[in-house]
């Protein structure tokens, strides 16, 4: 899967070569899982290119709700859009089809937790009206360099 071979500075590594088998098991639980969803986006390509079975994902979000009783309204999600289809608004759509999931399945806060030195991502999560909740100061290590993770959250009504 191209997206996950970008070796992007994520929470969630993947082998680059991932194999069908590394993917059915990845889909999996969101299959069986009530309170998980994963929305894929596809490149729309050329006219017929779906059918034939070549679409190629361009975008996933994954969203695991939580489990204990106290907490089941509220889950966390990550995005990962591939970044020759950053700026076409693939990441609003699938926020929006997220929040529409939610809401109709129950559920009031949507979680994620961001780099803070992933700009364009905490401007789109604060423009769709997510507020940041916490800062985890020096939380991850990226070759050599200490950065911050930003916790944000999302009411929905």
């Amino acid at each position: 899967m191209d997206l996950f071979s970008e070796r992007l500075p994520t929470l969630l590594n993947l082998d680059p070569d991932i194999s069908l088998e590394d993917e059915e098991a990845f889909v999996r639980p969101y299959l069986d899982k009530p309170g998980w969803l994963l929305l894929m986006a596809e490149d729309p390509g050329e006219e017929g290119a779906e059918a034939a079975g070549a679409a190629e994902v361009i975008a996933v979000l994954s969203f695991q709700g939580r489990e204990h009783a106290y907490l089941t309204h509220s889950g966390e999600f990550g995005i990962s859009v591939r970044r020759d289809w950053r700026g076409r608004g693939i990441g609003t759509r699938l926020l929006d089809a997220l929040e529409a999931w939610a809401q109709a399945h129950g559920f009031r806060r949507l979680e994620l937790t961001v780099f803070a030195n992933n700009v364009d991502a905490v401007r789109l999560y604060e423009r769709r009206g997510f507020e940041r909740e916490g800062r985890k100061r020096g939380a991850v290590l990226i070759d050599g360099d200490f950065i911050d993770l930003i916790e944000m959250v999302k009411v929905v009504k």
